[in-house]
């Protein structure tokens, strides 16, 4: 085996290793990262919660709330608490409960999102859940039950979504499922080229359908990201409410 020929190998190796490492992080980006920064529950989705309890000691201070009345039955309070510089959460539950999972939309201190922490956990008892530490910005949250003790929880309520947010999302997930998608087809032409050994007719391939396919399918993927990550009944809004 010649040198060229051990190149060769080690350029082809290289460029699907660079497919799978590119893969992985679109799927990440784009099913995990980015709808929690952009497809979370606008300031209308929080109204329901209203605080009943401010108290402060030594090294901080907290708020207790009730959260909407849907999940109540389950959550029957939760309290944001600071201490020592570090801000979390804390729920009070149906003792009955032996396990939840539920997600926390935080939201800074202007109204606006700025991310989901999601939580799954076996109750040690006592009515209340495990305290969950949150992002310091956190002004206040709002609460998604998604099941408890595996059975999933239906929301009834209505969420607000930002338009510009999901507007956002759907353009950058599509922006980069083209992108993956033409290195897709990229790598495609490059394994064929050496494989079956015709690059002159690689040379002369039209690309352009590979390229309108991959636009079509990352645009459906966009879409189905946003259904399946926001909840139901929903609406869009275009305004921030003051």
């Amino acid at each position: 085996m010649n040198i060229l020929m051990i190149d060769m190998i080690f350029e082809y190796f290289a460029l699907i290793v660079i497919f799978l490492l590119s893969m992985y992080l679109y799927v990440m980006l784009v099913a995990r990262i980015l709808p929690k920064i952009f497809l979370v529950p606008g300031l209308g989705a929080v109204k329901g919660d209203r605080g009943i309890k401010k108290s402060v000691f030594p090294g901080g201070r907290s708020v207790a709330y009730e959260p909407k009345l849907s999940i109540r039955k389950y959550i029957s309070q939760y309290v944001l608490f600071s201490e020592n510089g570090e801000k979390y959460i804390k729920c009070k539950i149906n003792e009955k409960i032996k396990s939840l999972k539920y997600d926390v939309v935080v939201y800074d201190r202007k109204n606006t999102p700025i991310g989901t922490v999601e939580i799954s956990e076996t109750v040690q008892g006592g009515g209340y859940t495990a305290e969950v530490m949150l992002p310091p910005e956190t002004s206040f949250v709002h609460l998604r039950l998604r099941s408890v003790n595996d059975v999933p929880v239906a929301e009834n309520e209505e969420s607000e979504y930002y338009g510009s947010g999901v507007l956002a999302f759907f353009l950058i997930a599509f922006g980069l499922s083209f992108a993956e998608g033409a290195y897709l087809n990229y790598v495609v032409l490059k394994l064929f080229d050496l494989i079956f050994s015709f690059s002159a007719s690689v040379t002369e391939f039209d690309a352009s359908l590979p390229l309108v396919v991959a636009a079509a399918v990352g645009a459906l993927f966009s879409a189905l990201i946003i259904v399946v990550n926001v909840e139901k009944p929903c609406k869009i809004v275009w305004h921030k409410k003051k």
